[in-house]
């Protein structure tokens, strides 16, 4: 509260708001509210604080048992509808989303297969190839395989 009339006298404010105050006090209140905004806005801004409270606090009526029944009711209803859309919606969304992944994968492996065909021998189209695995190499005559022969057996 900006007022330095009422800012030291909140209880004041807080005796006229509950009716405590006598008739001239309470006139006094109701003058200074009425030429001062800031005091009159805090009047206001506790009037409706305390109907909220006094509203919160009261409770609440009884709900009949059919209004019980007709809710659950209307609930389950809903869900079924619900259900049995969605249910086959879901069901068609994902066969179709299946089917065009299919499709599209196997229009990637044809692109792929037509536009970048695999080489057809070694060093085609200027790519080297090795072999992981090389063949030994072959004696020239049966001389040499003697040879090696013979000199592993005397060891």
């Amino acid at each position: 509260m900006a007022c330095p009339a009422y800012e030291r006298q909140l209880e004041r404010l807080e005796d006229y708001l509950g009716g405590r105050l006598d008739a001239a006090g309470g006139e006094e209140v109701r003058a200074h509210a009425a030429e001062c905004e800031p005091c009159r806005m805090e009047l206001e801004s506790a009037r409706l604080g305390g109907a909220l409270l006094r509203a919160s606090l009261e409770p609440a009526p009884a709900v009949s048992g059919a209004f019980w029944t007709r809710l659950r009711a209307n609930l389950r209803a809903a869900e079924e509808q619900r259900t049995s859309f969605l249910g086959s919606l879901e069901t068609w969304a994902l066969r179709w989303s299946l089917s065009a992944a299919m499709v599209v994968a196997l229009m990637v492996g044809y692109v792929i297969g037509t536009r970048f065909p695999a080489p057809s021998g070694p060093g085609s189209a200027g790519v080297e190839t090795r072999e992981i695995f090389p063949e030994p190499e072959q004696p020239a005559n049966d001389d040499d395989v003697l040879l090696l022969a013979s000199s592993r057996g005397g060891r």
